[in-house]
């Protein structure tokens, strides 16, 4: 028996066209099928750029710092030298960047002496975003242009 394509019509009919050896899809729906999926990673990639928007600096640091984690297992095994040694830079960058974050709150009460801790989490967000209100007074122009 020859295996036919399994794609299914909003009728309930199924394709029947003979895809290639080994796949359950004809050509035809298997583009279908890869656009799509190009489509909801677009999509996901747009609901991350939203919810790192409203993030405070340090947990857009944080969550860069874990995914870079996660890849450079792969680039370990699979990325020449010369291209896993740019990605570690990378990271270090992204790690400094964080351990200054951290590190603000703690300089900016030593030089401001008796500024209520309001006041300092307000001048934070303004030096992080430029948002005096915090990040929910408006979004950055990432989320503005999605």
């Amino acid at each position: 028996m020859v295996p036919t394509c399994s794609f299914v019509y909003a009728s309930g009919k199924t394709c029947g066209r003979i895809p290639r050896r080994g796949e359950s899809l004809c050509p035809d729906h298997r583009r279908l099928a890869a656009g799509s999926s190009q489509e909801a990673f677009e999509e996901e990639m747009n609901r991350e750029v939203h919810r790192l928007a409203v993030l405070p600096l340090d947990e857009v640091l944080l969550d860069a710092e874990e995914n870079l984690g996660i890849v450079q297992m792969w680039l370990e095994k699979k990325a020449p030298p010369r291209l896993h040694a740019r990605f570690i830079k990378a990271t270090i960058a992204i790690v400094t960047a964080l351990d200054c974050v951290i590190d603000q709150r703690q300089i900016l009460a030593q030089l401001l002496p008796g500024v209520p801790p309001d006041r300092l989490e307000a001048l934070i967000r303004l030096l992080w975003r430029g948002l005096p209100q915090g990040p929910s007074a408006a979004p950055p122009a990432a989320a503005r242009e999605a």
